[in-house]
């Protein structure tokens, strides 16, 4: 295969635009958020989770979709605002 090379985490990636480089497995995204495998497999078929890409039969996330799924969630933990003044 001379179109591919071998790269640290003994993964193959091509050469040719090298667009494997900057995506994640489901252990790296698991990892990250500290959640299951399984949590991310049962959020993609419940169409819950962060946008992925299929690579065949592999499945790849970018990070940058993961960072705007993050961003997009609700924030919890806002102070409640109370009335100084009193009638």
């Amino acid at each position: 295969m001379p179109f591919l090379r071998r790269c640290q985490a003994r993964r193959f990636i091509p050469l040719r635009g090298e667009i494997m480089v900057n995506l994640m497995t489901e252990n790296e995204v698991s990892k990250r958020l500290n959640v299951s495998v399984a949590s991310l497999r049962r959020w993609r078929l419940l169409r819950r989770g962060p946008a992925f890409l299929k690579v065949g039969s592999l499945v790849r996330y970018q990070l940058t979709d993961l960072e705007a799924w993050l961003a997009s969630l609700p924030k919890g933990g806002s102070r409640a605002t109370t009335s100084a003044t009193s009638s």
